[in-house]
């Protein structure tokens, strides 16, 4: 029913379509963006869009460290031709990315950071792909209302709401999770790991908040 073809987030381009779509979540503009300016100029053009969202305002960084760890900027941890940028929220693993590129691939390292390459493992070809995923994960994860045991979409079927594709397949460090996000009546995000049925949902909408108790339970 839902396929790639038709998701909101297209696989040529996909942080480029993300960015409209984060701004609105967040309720930030352009207007709010941290300067370009005072980003380390070794790190990939994409990922410094995630941090001149993250750093927009005082409050927004934490919104990306919910279930995995974006580090700040003046954590990043840059080493030969790589740089660190994200931590898993118990340390059992890094992503990090090559600098001085436009969309390089990702990378992780189990356990912790080790300075030695041969034990990272490659993720994804391209770093953007990636952090769609990580980007729409902390969004929902970070949103005003977040309810679990959500395990597939048929409530909102049922309900009659409007369930469009957002990006599915998401490319995850876990590569076994199969995780789909999807977007309920503009307002509710959705992410559930197809493999082993659990997922979240969250919304900044608080008509949406009674809604979500009929199928969930509040984080």
């Amino acid at each position: 029913m839902y396929t790639k073809s038709n998701q909101l987030i297209s696989l040529q381009n996909p942080f480029q379509q993300l960015m409209p779509f984060a701004l609105r979540w967040l309720s930030i503009t352009e207007d709010d963006f941290f300067p370009i300016s005072q980003l380390p100029e070794a790190l990939p053009e994409t990922l410094k869009r995630v941090y001149q969202i993250a750093k927009s305002k005082p409050d927004i960084l934490h919104k990306f460290q919910k279930q995995d760890y974006l580090l700040d900027v003046d954590e990043l941890r840059f080493y030969e031709d790589r740089v660190v940028f994200l931590v898993e929220n118990q340390g059992c693993w890094t992503c990090e990315t090559e600098i001085y590129q436009a969309d390089p691939a990702i990378y992780v390292n189990h356990p912790q950071l080790k300075k030695d390459k041969s034990e990272t493992k490659l993720v994804h070809e391209r770093l953007s792909a990636f952090l769609t995923t990580f980007v729409l994960q902390e969004l929902t994860l970070s949103s005003e209302y977040v309810f679990f045991e959500i395990d597939d979409l048929t409530f909102f079927d049922e309900k009659g709401l409007l369930i469009q594709p957002l990006w599915l397949d998401a490319p995850h460090v876990w590569t076994g999770m199969k995780a789909h996000f999807h977007l309920i009546n503009d307002s509710i995000l959705t992410m559930i790991d197809e493999d082993s049925g659990t997922g979240f949902a969250g919304t900044q909408n608080e008509a949406m908040y009674d809604l979500l108790t009929e199928i969930g339970g509040e984080i």
